[in-house]
């Protein structure tokens, strides 16, 4: 206990912490059930303010992570609950209450799936809820506050709620974990529901710690959440609400490369998005945006098909004539251009063709099935429609649906199969 008898700095202290949650959630009931009664005998009688606190910032911590066994779980709520209503000291008071809570809700729940992430202890220590940006592929982002106990089902509640979306429609709505590599290269899944913020949030951290740790390198990665139509609904493009979820879905597939568009209709949407997101155009503003943006158009084919200076030029050019239109008559020009193509308001996920049979041999090894509305599409790696004459029944039966990831995800797809892991069913199509 020399987190709780003696000086320690921070860092060392929450060392300690991730070892003590390491080694109880490895480990069976009767040594987890000790490391709750061992932290409750340095709080009884402990005179020793300082140590005191420092043992219940300690079980507040622990009783985020670590689950008690069936017959330790209620005499440890009976001596939380004893200690609200007879101690005196404020700050015990509001530990004790922390911790139950958090014990309850650890029992009914089975804990944590994940060790917590630095960020995390020191938030809990402090008794302050986290908080996480979830972005929108407009560009905008939403600020969230969530406990550790909190799923992505309830955030996805608030969301909506914030949005002003139909309650009937929450259930249409998901999140995306998207992860940018160096180059731009992208990596997308869903999470399902019922996994929780935190747990997502920490596997970012122990994911860079594995390489630099393992490997001998770090990884340039920047992880975030994304909101966005899981299962799609009919969406009117007159109401307002609904169209801004559409002008979402996309810059989705705009921005990711889920498209295929020309050289034309490149440039287009780079002038309209331009427009949208930075207004008119004046002299100071297009000479700070000219310098990064090459770097900011997405990696479609069209980009690398024509000469850089040109394409910036005439990115540049289609901006000055978009001067004075409304950003709302931008949006909906953008929408219009994207309407067009096939993989328009859909989902995606790579599919790879098993042959049975010698007639299968036009098929190529890998397609993308794109699930809508009402139907499915199989489209190329580029998604444009595979015109495979069968229907989609027998595509399907002569087909494994190896990851539920989009087509630009390869290194999700191997741990998405993995039983244990948090997206061990996410992005798997509904049919």
């Amino acid at each position: 206990m020399a987190i709780i008898n003696e000086k320690v700095t921070k860092t060392a202290a929450v060392n300690i912490i991730k070892r003590i949650i390491k080694m109880a959630v490895k480990n069976s009931a009767e040594l987890r059930d000790e490391v709750f009664f061992q932290i409750i005998k340095q709080v009884r009688f402990n005179y020793r303010q300082e140590c005191c606190y420092q043992a219940w910032d300690l079980l507040c911590v622990i009783s985020c992570y670590i689950t008690p066994s069936e017959t330790a779980v209620y005499p440890i709520l009976n001596y939380l609950k004893g200690t609200i209503e007879t101690n005196r000291d404020e700050e015990v008071r509001r530990c004790a209450r922390f911790s139950l809570v958090r014990v309850m809700r650890g029992f009914l729940t089975k804990g944590r799936g994940v060790l917590p992430c630095t960020s995390e202890i020191e938030a809990i220590k402090k008794k302050q809820k986290l908080s996480c940006r979830i972005y929108l592929f407009t560009g905008g982002f939403l600020t969230v506050y969530f406990e550790n106990y909190t799923v992505v089902s309830d955030i996805l509640r608030q969301i909506c709620e914030m949005m002003e979306i139909d309650r009937d429609h929450f259930a249409n709505f998901g999140l995306v974990e998207v992860a940018t590599k160096q180059g731009g290269i992208v990596e997308e899944c869903f999470v399902e529901d019922f996994i929780k913020v935190g747990d997502v949030i920490a596997s970012w951290e122990h994911e860079r710690l594995f390489y630099q740790r393992k490997l001998g390198t770090s990884i340039d990665v920047k992880f975030c959440l994304y909101f966005k139509v899981r299962f799609f609904y009919p969406l009117d493009r007159t109401d307002l609400n609904q169209s801004l979820l559409i002008y979402n879905e996309c810059c989705y597939m705009f921005k990711n490369c889920h498209c295929n568009i020309n050289d034309e209709e490149l440039t287009e949407l780079m002038g309209l998005h331009l427009q949208i997101f930075f207004g008119d155009h004046n002299d100071a503003k297009a000479e700070e945006i000219r310098k990064y943006l090459y770097e900011q158009i997405p990696r479609h084919e069209a980009k690398f098909a024509a000469n850089k200076e040109d394409m910036v030029l005439r990115i540049l050019a289609r901006y000055v004539e978009k001067k004075g239109t409304k950003r709302n008559d931008c949006r909906i020009a953008f929408v219009g251009i994207l309407s067009k193509q096939d993989s328009y308001l859909r989902n995606y996920y790579r599919c790879k063709v098993d042959s049975l049979s010698q007639d299968l041999h036009e098929l190529k090894d890998s397609l993308v099935l794109a699930l809508g509305e009402k139907n499915m599409r199989v489209l190329t790696d580029k998604y444009v429609d595979a015109r495979v004459s069968r229907s989609c029944r027998r595509t399907s039966s002569t087909s494994t649906c190896r990851s539920g990831a989009s087509p630009t995800c390869s290194s999700r797809c191997s741990s998405a199969r993995k039983k244990k892991s948090l997206r061990s069913s996410c992005c798997r199509p509904r049919w």
